[in-house]
């Protein structure tokens, strides 16, 4: 026969064939080279594929745990903006309801409630700046600012605070 056949490592089969003669010993040295490369490039393509499927799966990965590492931290802060805020609030409107009727009570008193306002609100701002930090790194990306809604407003004797609809719920 005037042909030669090597195997090669993925099982297929690299063949060659001459018309005239048969194959020489040179003939099958320049084939077993072929041969060679043909598997170093099979086996390079397969850890190619290997590795960017690996990439992929990381990928993939490191998507859902900042996606849960969000969603833990939108629950947080929904819970803090549900309860505590809410909270503080109605205590800071309270000691202001109470301060409203001033007249009638005695200055030191009315010293004690201010004090107390000042600190309610203060703490209701500082759990306000902590929940913005808090707020989920995909909102702060300009791209998805469309699923928030937030925006400033006035909540009685000047304290600011902002309004966040839709965006921890």
């Amino acid at each position: 026969p005037n042909a030669l056949r090597l195997p090669l490592r993925d099982g297929s089969w690299l063949a060659a064939e001459r018309a005239s003669s048969p194959p020489t010993a040179h003939d099958e040295r320049v084939l077993r080279s072929v041969a060679n490369s043909l598997d170093a490039a099979l086996a390079n393509a397969a850890l190619y594929a290997e590795v960017r499927d690996a990439a992929q799966q990381r990928r993939q990965l490191l998507r859902k745990v900042v996606e849960a590492h969000e969603d833990e931290r939108r629950h947080i802060v929904g819970e803090l903006h549900d309860s505590l805020a809410g909270e503080l609030i109605r205590v800071l409107y309270g000691i202001r309801g109470i301060g409203a009727r001033s007249a009638r009570l005695p200055r030191e008193m009315v010293r004690e409630l201010e004090a107390l306002e000042r600190l309610v609100a203060e703490a209701e701002q500082h759990l306000r700046a902590f929940m913005s930090r808090m707020r989920p790194a995909a909102v702060c990306d300009s791209r998805n600012l469309k699923h928030a809604s937030i925006r400033p407003r006035k909540v009685s004797r000047g304290i600011s605070s902002s309004c966040c609809s839709g965006l921890w719920r």
